[in-house]
């Protein structure tokens, strides 16, 4: 992707995704590279084909064969890989499209801690790099939780 910029005194040369700014009254020039790519984010739990459940203030998960779908008892802890060559500015985390939290640095984790009753939700992540592009991903997951 090719990008112009204008600014004032200044001579701007895109050539495979570097730039070059050379100032007209002076020897100042700088390169840099353009960041169009989009930050990686993979869900790393909840996963499909498991069940979770905490006891004693310890989450559990058991694999189910063939992994079909997912089931959460109470609550659980959303985990959430990012990364990004120019680094990562934050995570959000959605509940069926509803905005949860924002996590603004690593590790990117949120405790999904709700009463809601057996039902299947969307998780869905975004992330942002420092450059502004994003790339979200989601899961479907079956969750219930009867106490807060």
């Amino acid at each position: 992707m090719k990008k112009i910029i204008s600014l004032s005194l200044a001579i701007i040369i895109v050539l495979s995704g570097m730039v070059t700014i050379a100032k007209t009254d002076s020897n100042y020039s700088k390169s840099c590279l353009l960041d169009d790519i989009p930050p990686e984010i993979e869900i790393i739990t909840p996963r499909i084909g498991y069940l979770y459940f905490h006891l004693m203030e310890k989450q559990f998960k058991i694999f189910f064969n063939p992994p079909l779908f997912t089931l959460i008892l109470g609550k659980i802890d959303i985990e959430i890989n990012a990364t990004d060559d120019s680094g990562i500015e934050w995570v959000q985390v959605y509940i069926n499209d509803e905005f949860k939290t924002t996590l603004p640095q690593a590790p990117y984790i949120w405790s999904w801690d709700e009463r809601n009753e057996l039902f299947p939700y969307t998780i869905k992540v975004v992330a942002s790099d420092l450059s502004g592009n994003q790339n979200e991903t989601e899961i479907t997951v079956w969750k219930i939780q009867f106490l807060d």
